[in-house]
Protein backbone atom coordinates (compact mmCIF):
# COMPACT_ATOMS: atom_id res chain seq x y z
CA UNK A 1 0.00 0.00 0.00
CA UNK A 2 1.53 3.30 -1.06
CA UNK A 3 0.13 6.27 0.83
CA UNK A 4 0.63 9.58 -0.96
CA UNK A 5 0.26 12.03 1.90
CA UNK A 6 -2.56 14.51 2.14
CA UNK A 7 -2.09 17.38 4.55
CA UNK A 8 -4.46 18.93 7.03
CA UNK A 9 -4.13 22.06 9.21
CA UNK A 10 -3.18 21.33 12.79
CA UNK A 11 -2.02 23.86 15.38
CA UNK A 12 -1.32 26.51 12.74
CA UNK A 13 0.80 24.11 10.65
CA UNK A 14 0.18 21.47 8.02
CA UNK A 15 0.62 17.85 9.03
CA UNK A 16 0.11 14.56 7.22
CA UNK A 17 -3.50 13.48 7.51
CA UNK A 18 -3.89 10.05 9.06
CA UNK A 19 -4.80 7.52 6.38
CA UNK A 20 -8.07 5.65 6.53
CA UNK A 21 -7.77 2.66 8.87
CA UNK A 22 -8.69 0.23 6.12
CA UNK A 23 -5.64 0.98 3.99
CA UNK A 24 -3.08 0.04 6.60
CA UNK A 25 -5.13 -3.02 7.62
CA UNK A 26 -5.44 -4.14 4.00
CA UNK A 27 -1.66 -4.06 3.60
CA UNK A 28 -1.11 -6.01 6.82
CA UNK A 29 -3.85 -8.61 6.25
CA UNK A 30 -2.68 -9.42 2.73
CA UNK A 31 0.95 -9.86 3.77
CA UNK A 32 1.92 -6.59 2.16
CA UNK A 33 3.60 -3.50 3.49
CA UNK A 34 2.51 0.07 4.09
CA UNK A 35 4.63 2.88 2.64
CA UNK A 36 4.26 6.58 3.27
CA UNK A 37 5.65 8.22 0.13
CA UNK A 38 6.60 11.82 -0.34
CA UNK A 39 8.10 14.63 1.63
CA UNK A 40 6.12 14.67 4.86
CA UNK A 41 8.28 17.39 6.38
CA UNK A 42 7.50 19.92 3.64
CA UNK A 43 3.88 19.84 2.43
CA UNK A 44 4.58 22.48 -0.23
CA UNK A 45 7.47 20.59 -1.83
CA UNK A 46 6.99 19.69 -5.46
CA UNK A 47 5.86 16.06 -5.95
CA UNK A 48 8.30 15.86 -8.88
CA UNK A 49 11.16 15.99 -6.37
CA UNK A 50 10.04 12.95 -4.39
CA UNK A 51 12.50 10.03 -4.51
CA UNK A 52 10.56 6.77 -4.62
CA UNK A 53 13.56 4.56 -5.44
CA UNK A 54 13.75 3.01 -1.93
CA UNK A 55 10.03 2.23 -2.04
CA UNK A 56 10.24 0.55 -5.45
CA UNK A 57 13.38 -1.35 -4.41
CA UNK A 58 11.47 -2.81 -1.42
CA UNK A 59 8.59 -3.81 -3.72
CA UNK A 60 11.02 -5.38 -6.20
CA UNK A 61 12.72 -7.43 -3.47
CA UNK A 62 9.36 -8.65 -2.21
CA UNK A 63 8.17 -9.66 -5.69
CA UNK A 64 11.39 -11.57 -6.41
CA UNK A 65 10.39 -14.10 -3.76
CA UNK A 66 6.86 -14.68 -5.04
CA UNK A 67 5.99 -17.13 -7.77
CA UNK A 68 2.89 -19.07 -8.60
CA UNK A 69 3.11 -22.28 -10.58
CA UNK A 70 -0.05 -23.76 -11.98
CA UNK A 71 -0.78 -26.72 -14.19
CA UNK A 72 -3.75 -28.50 -15.64
CA UNK A 73 -4.04 -32.20 -16.31
CA UNK A 74 -5.19 -33.47 -19.71
CA UNK A 75 -8.47 -35.32 -20.03
CA UNK A 76 -6.52 -38.48 -20.84
CA UNK A 77 -4.82 -38.35 -17.43
CA UNK A 78 -8.16 -38.68 -15.64
CA UNK A 79 -7.91 -42.44 -15.84
CA UNK A 80 -8.17 -43.46 -12.19
CA UNK A 81 -4.40 -43.99 -11.81
CA UNK A 82 -1.86 -42.04 -9.76
CA UNK A 83 0.44 -39.79 -11.86
CA UNK A 84 3.89 -38.46 -10.94
CA UNK A 85 4.86 -34.83 -11.51
CA UNK A 86 8.48 -33.73 -11.08
CA UNK A 87 9.37 -30.05 -10.92
CA UNK A 88 13.06 -29.22 -11.12
CA UNK A 89 15.31 -26.22 -11.58
CA UNK A 90 18.89 -25.83 -12.86
CA UNK A 91 21.87 -26.38 -10.57
CA UNK A 92 22.26 -23.61 -8.02
CA UNK A 93 18.55 -22.81 -7.86
CA UNK A 94 16.48 -24.21 -5.01
CA UNK A 95 12.89 -23.59 -4.08
CA UNK A 96 10.49 -24.52 -1.35
CA UNK A 97 7.22 -26.27 -2.05
CA UNK A 98 4.75 -25.76 0.77
CA UNK A 99 6.56 -26.60 3.99
CA UNK A 100 8.71 -29.35 2.49
CA UNK A 101 12.02 -27.48 2.66
CA UNK A 102 14.30 -26.15 -0.07
CA UNK A 103 15.44 -28.43 -2.86
CA UNK A 104 16.40 -28.32 -6.53
CA UNK A 105 13.66 -30.86 -7.34
CA UNK A 106 10.31 -31.84 -5.85
CA UNK A 107 8.12 -34.80 -6.76
CA UNK A 108 4.34 -34.55 -6.58
CA UNK A 109 1.68 -37.14 -7.15
CA UNK A 110 -1.72 -36.54 -8.65
CA UNK A 111 -4.21 -39.15 -7.48
CA UNK A 112 -7.81 -39.65 -8.51
CA UNK A 113 -10.38 -38.14 -6.20
CA UNK A 114 -11.88 -40.59 -3.75
CA UNK A 115 -15.60 -40.85 -4.31
CA UNK A 116 -17.68 -40.57 -1.13
CA UNK A 117 -20.44 -43.12 -0.70
CA UNK A 118 -23.83 -41.65 -0.09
Amino acid sequence: MIHLPLFTPSGGRLKVRTPAKGFRELAEKTGGKYFLAGNTASPLASPANVDLSALFKAIEEDLKSQYLLGFYTKESSIDGRKHRLVIGFPAGVEYQFGGFGYSQKHELFIAPAVQKKQ
